[in-house]
């Protein structure tokens, strides 16, 4: 298992037999294209990553990359920022892309996980009030 849940992801250790490798943040696509390179050395049956959001959305994620660029690219000139968005988004898709093709590389199947956003309780609440 690939952990990036800290000790959440440890919950059923004493139900089930597996290697954890814990990441922390930074959690960039970077490091868990690292983590999948160590992971591949012990080959594995199964690998299961928890949780794949935290690349995108937690600590030094792709929306914090994606900041970093803006800030690093315009600065505070906000018309230069819009204009710089969409380049923006080239540094973190790339590392995103290369981690997409380290698990296609891996040797065994791979569950990933993913939290799912409490606004979406609140959109099916608000539809069926509405229906």
């Amino acid at each position: 298992m690939l952990n990036a849940e800290g000790a959440r992801g440890h919950q059923y250790a004493d139900q089930y037999k597996y290697t954890a490798c814990d990441i922390e943040a930074p959690f960039n696509y970077g490091r868990y294209e690292e983590a999948l390179g160590e992971i591949a050395k012990v080959n594995p049956a199964c690998l299961i990553i928890d949780s794949a959001s935290h690349a995108h959305d937690g600590p030094g994620g792709m929306l914090e990359q994606h900041d970093s660029e803006l800030d690093r690219m315009a600065g505070t000139d906000f018309k230069k920022r819009d204009r710089m968005n969409f380049t923006a988004w080239i540094r973190p898709k790339k590392e995103e892309n290369a981690f997409i093709y380290a698990m296609l590389g891996m040797n065994c199947p791979i569950v990933l996980c993913f939290r799912a956003k409490e606004k979406l309780k609140h959109l099916k609440l608000l539809v069926d009030v509405l229906t």
